[in-house]
């Protein structure tokens, strides 16, 4: 979860002021609710006021233990039709803190507010509670980070002859995956394997402008 910047800590110390929740899911229709008592706009976008309880930001091992659950009040069942209607699993969302400060000057009252995103993810699951009320819990971004890749680095191309990623229609019946066949059939712009890479994979890599032992 993000810290606070100067504006937002600035007007937490002013001695009235009002905050609020901000959350945007991006479903096919927008979710955009606040927890205010009316509607509010946010970068050109209205967020609808509603019952909203936002949870304890819950952190395990690694940062894509990370998660938040957000309570909506679902009297309408307007939740209940967008959770059933659309799979928003996966769905990017974004929660945002906000903060409204009343100050007096003179015998007016001025108001000021500043809007920081505390939190961005992605919507990892839902569960109604009742007629009442639902529940929707987001994970945080850096989830992805545990993404494993499905290709390996290989010098040699990775692709099916004559297949999809391939593209190859000509009359040649082979192919040895290599570089130099790829050139020889005028498909090298489609190879799928890391030609360069038998050529460093010998070498030390560092960080900087110099090599380690230069700075010795």
């Amino acid at each position: 979860m993000k810290t606070f910047d100067a504006n937002i800590s600035a007007e937490l110390a002013k001695e009235s002021f009002q905050p609020y929740w901000l959350l945007d899911i991006a479903t096919t229709t927008p979710m955009r609710y606040t927890d205010l008592d009316l509607g509010t706009y946010h970068g050109g976008n209205l967020y609808v006021s509603r019952g909203m309880k936002i949870g304890n930001i819950t952190s395990g091992a690694t940062v894509s233990a990370e998660k938040v659950e957000i309570e909506l009040d679902d009297a309408d069942q307007v939740i209940t039709a967008f959770l059933l209607n659309e799979d928003v699993r996966n769905k990017a969302a974004s929660l945002y803190f906000g903060v409204i400060a009343r100050t007096a000057v003179g015998l007016e009252t001025q108001l000021s507010r500043h809007v920081q995103e505390v939190w961005r993810g992605f919507v990892s699951g839902w569960e109604l509670g009742g007629e009442a009320d639902c529940r929707i819990t987001l994970t945080h971004e850096f989830v992805l980070w545990n993404k494993e890749p499905l290709r390996t680095q290989s010098p040699s191309c990775q692709w099916t002859f004559k297949g999809t990623e391939c593209g190859y229609d000509g009359a040649a019946g082979w192919c040895d995956k290599s570089y130099d066949r790829c050139k020889k059939l005028k498909n090298q712009a489609s190879f799928g394997g890391f030609r360069f890479l038998p050529e460093i994979a010998e070498k030390e890599i560092w960080w900087g402008r110099y090599p380690t032992k230069a700075l010795r």
